[in-house]
């Protein structure tokens, strides 16, 4: 296979694009009293509120209640669980966004599937803009997790991927 062969290229963000320091998330969640959520965070296997909020589940202030459930910790905000949920993405290198440009200019349409939630999304879509571009600068399409929730239809990244890329 030559670089003339391939004609889409799909990203994963998390720990892919983007950069994650689970070391800083889980000190987050623990400042804010949080230990219970801050032992649930895991980049590959997210677990239980985290991975419905993930899949699409659950919107991210239902995912903040069972949270604040779960610690005890019902004074603890929806922007304050962003904030540190947020802590995990450690950002987005120019050269990765560089080396997407380049495929792009070499014909190559670019796609990014994820399961990011909004409050992560909102952190993310600013790291796209460290070489002055715009995150829909860099691809044809993304695809999210979230998007099952917001719209109700039964979405997911993997089958959006077979449906839009077949």
């Amino acid at each position: 296979m030559t670089m003339k062969d391939i004609k889409n290229v799909i990203f994963d963000l998390g720990g892919v694009l983007v950069d994650l320091d689970i070391e800083r998330c889980t000190a987050a969640f623990r400042e804010l009293g949080m230990n219970r959520v801050a032992g649930l965070i895991n980049p590959c296997y997210p677990a239980e509120m985290i991975g419905r909020l993930e899949r699409g589940d659950l919107s991210f202030h239902e995912a903040c209640d069972a949270m604040r459930k779960l610690d005890g910790r019902y004074d603890v905000t929806d922007a304050q669980i962003a904030g540190a949920y947020g802590a995990f993405l450690a950002g987005v290198p120019v050269w990765k966004l560089r080396q997407v440009e380049r495929l792009r200019g070499a014909g190559i349409r670019t796609y990014v599937l994820s399961n990011n939630n909004p409050a992560s999304m909102e952190v993310i879509r600013g790291e796209f803009t460290a070489d002055g571009h715009t995150m829909d600068d860099y691809f044809a399409a993304t695809l999210w997790s979230q998007t099952r929730y917001a719209t109700g239809l039964r979405y997911t990244p993997n089958a959006a991927a077979s449906a839009e890329f077949q």
